[in-house]
């Protein structure tokens, strides 16, 4: 009888101080990403020892890819790996490339989607592409969280066309940040962007995102990304998923 009461009362008071416990009013992105080496500016030969932290996406896969200029792919990976529970993995390979001459741009990518193909996070890094010598590897300066969305909340259900979306920002660039509305099949119903006065430094923001061409409950996500000046390709990228209602 002892052992129950003593369980009861610690069931009791471990209850008490979840309730008791400030809660952040605040949600950050999910899932989070960061590319820990190498860092924007690195020199590297082949294979690039690639060491990130990130949550892989709905198909189990994180993908790892290397770019030129022109948005050619150089090379890439698929790689799978066993979520714990909601935590970043740790994630470490080596990519191998091959270049028709020393010294070429390249951008290295590491992306997941959802179930329908979305993109749920993307984290992105230049780097200089040598065929062998030595290497420069720098650490990556912006590896930590960018973007916080007070609201709305992940998977809130929204109505009336438009909603405020609210939080804090630490853009990279001076490339406006893009909010994007994409459905469960890929369509894009609504889009807004926040111009960027000074890259690197932390702000807090409201924009209003306006949304059309759904006649029923749907399943969208929206996708906050920054791009690169001389590149298509995205530098960051969150999202969150909602439910939106005409």
């Amino acid at each position: 009888m002892l052992s129950k009461h003593r369980s009861f009362f610690i069931l009791v008071l471990l209850l008490s101080l979840s309730l008791a416990l400030p809660r952040a009013s605040w949600a950050a992105p999910a899932p989070s990403m960061a590319i820990l080496s190498p860092g924007s500016g690195s020199a590297v030969t082949s294979p690039i020892p690639v060491l990130a932290l990130a949550q892989p996406g709905a198909d189990g896969l994180i993908r790892v890819t290397l770019t030129d200029p022109a948005n050619r792919t150089i090379s890439r990976q698929l790689i799978r790996v066993t979520p714990a529970g909601d935590e970043e993995s740790s994630l470490e390979t080596q990519l191998l490339f091959e270049i028709p001459y020393p010294g070429v741009e390249g951008l290295l990518t590491l992306s997941t989607q959802d179930e329908f193909h979305r993109p749920l996070a993307q984290r992105s890094v230049l780097l200089t592409l040598n065929a062998g010598g030595e290497t420069e590897v720098q650490p990556n300066s912006v590896s930590g969280q960018w973007l916080e969305i007070h609201s709305p909340t992940p998977g809130a259900a929204l109505s009336g066309g438009s909603f405020t979306i609210a939080g804090t920002i630490t853009p990279v660039t001076d490339r406006p940040v893009r909010f994007e509305l994409i459905t469960d099949s890929g369509g894009q119903i609504g889009s807004v962007q926040l111009a960027v006065s000074e890259p690197g430094q932390t702000v807090p923001f409201e924009i209003t995102i306006s949304y059309g061409f759904i006649s029923t409950e749907r399943d969208v996500r929206l996708v906050i990304r920054q791009t690169l000046a001389d590149y298509s390709a995205n530098l960051l990228l969150d999202s969150i998923p909602l439910t939106l209602a005409p």
